[in-house]
């Protein structure tokens, strides 16, 4: 397992890091598979832009397991804080990583739940509405941040202009854009 931690904007006093490496140490404990040395996790702990001392801080764990990438982001107003409440949202997420690679056998097939032991019981989602996408006229990304705006979304797909590929523009939580294109593998 690689830890990555990471400060922007501020400096982290060693018994900081010391801090979030043990909640990082305690995370590797809930699944065998997060101790593999192909696991990846990576901490970036900021100050928030936000004028809400409740959010100070903004904690950014991402964990690039075997088979997943589970990530959680949560603000509060101390770096202690902020760590172990990313801590217990990704805890939630590693239960359900577990679960899910407990039902499928080494070759990647799904186990019948009648074979497993102990079956955790949870509802798939499912997809509520489906929705057709016609207006595949090329834009650039300044056209496409234009029409979400106009439409009053946070997000919208788009055909890129520019680069000949459906890309997503979202708005971000602080209210500036981003940009999801895919990539193509070589």
């Amino acid at each position: 397992m690689q830890v990555q931690i990471r400060s922007k904007d501020l400096k982290l006093t060693e018994a900081q890091k010391d801090y979030v490496q043990s909640k990082v140490d305690k995370l590797a404990n809930y699944a065998e598979r997060i101790r593999d040395e192909s696991s990846e996790i990576r901490v970036e702990i900021e100050q928030s832009k936000s004028k809400n001392l409740d959010e100070k801080y903004v904690c950014q764990i991402t964990m690039f397991v075997p088979g997943a990438v589970l990530r959680a982001e949560t603000k509060e107003s101390t770096v202690e804080a902020v760590a172990d409440s990313a801590e217990q949202k990704l805890i939630t997420q590693i239960e359900r990583y577990k679960s899910k690679q407990s039902r499928r056998n080494k070759s990647g097939k799904w186990i019948p739940s009648s074979t497993l032991e102990e079956v955790i019981e949870e509802e798939l989602p499912q997809i509520m509405r489906r929705k057709r996408y016609s207006n595949n006229t090329p834009m650039t990304e300044d056209e496409a941040i234009e029409q979400m705006e106009l439409i009053g979304h946070d997000f919208f797909l788009f055909f890129n202009a520019e680069t000949d590929r459906f890309c997503v523009v979202y708005k971000r939580e602080d209210q500036s854009y981003g940009l999801i294109e895919p990539k193509l593998e070589d």
